[in-house]
């Protein structure tokens, strides 16, 4: 039996990867200052952040060459996000391969 999938995005229609063009939303700071940051990670339990949950839920799709573990994969992330009918197609595979 497969987990279920923890990705918040797949509930919220996308709005945590920032499908506002605003880059002062606070979503849009969290998810960039996630990558931008150069100092150590946290330390100790597994990360559960929302990029590595996520990154966590692309790498099941057999198929896809998604990530998510740089500011790249994020922007490539927020243009599908942009696009409704693939962001609904991706997050329903996510689904079903949860």
């Amino acid at each position: 039996m497969s987990a279920p999938c923890q990705s918040p995005c797949l509930e919220a229609d996308g709005t945590c990867l920032d499908i506002s063009y605003e880059e002062s939303a606070t979503p849009a700071k969290s998810m960039n200052s996630y990558f931008i940051s150069h100092e150590r990670k946290f330390r100790g339990s597994p990360l559960t952040t929302l990029p590595v949950v996520f990154n966590k839920d692309l790498s099941r799709l057999l198929d896809s060459q998604l990530h998510l573990t740089s500011l790249e994969d994020l922007e490539q992330l927020r243009s599908i996000v942009r696009n409704r009918q693939s962001w609904r197609k991706l997050s329903m595979r996510i689904r079903e391969a949860a």
